[in-house]
């Protein structure tokens, strides 16, 4: 039997923000891939499904209108986009996600350039490089993206032209 799970829209689910015009276009296509509820750790994750990154303001804004719907928990959402669309800014909102889960990334990339490209992403870090390997930065990053695409890319690292040798920390 051939069956058919169709998930809603995040303005089906959330109506009232169709009063907006700026939030309705840029969410009219987004599904509501799942809503997790953590109850021991007072925290909601909405898992939402789009066909490019989401405007990380306009993702700000849902969550803090539905803060009273969720009264008591930390909210946070997840997005799951097509590999295609993947950019920098979208891989450094992935770094900043596993950053938060505790990953020891110190700063090292804050500012590093972030180079997309079809067979997977290079990350430009002046200093940190050996700790980020250390900690299976690269790989944990590739799961992070193929979790959220679909897609395993082949997350590299390479110095920047303005590299720090270790000896210069002295």
């Amino acid at each position: 039997e051939n069956r058919t799970t169709l998930k809603p829209l995040v303005t089906q689910v959330w109506p009232q923000f169709t009063a907006d015009a700026t939030f309705c276009s840029s969410f009219a296509d987004v599904l509501v891939e799942r809503v997790e509820l953590y109850k021991t750790a007072r925290r909601v994750v909405l898992c939402l499904r789009s066909a490019e990154p989401l405007d990380q303001a306009l993702c700000g804004r849902l969550c803090a209108s539905l803060e009273p719907v969720f009264e008591g928990y930390e909210l946070s959402l997840q997005n799951y986009f097509n590999y295609r669309s993947l950019t920098p800014d979208a891989a450094r909102l992935l770094v900043e996600e596993l950053k938060q889960q505790g990953l020891p990334v110190n700063g090292f990339l804050d500012k590093a350039p972030i180079t997309v490209g079809e067979d997977g992403l290079v990350l430009h870090v002046a200093a940190g490089r050996e700790i980020l390997e250390c900690v299976h930065f690269p790989q944990r990053l590739a799961e992070l993206i193929q979790q959220r695409t679909g897609v395993l890319p082949v997350v590299r690292m390479a110095g920047s032209q303005n590299s720090v040798r270790p000896e210069e920390f002295a």
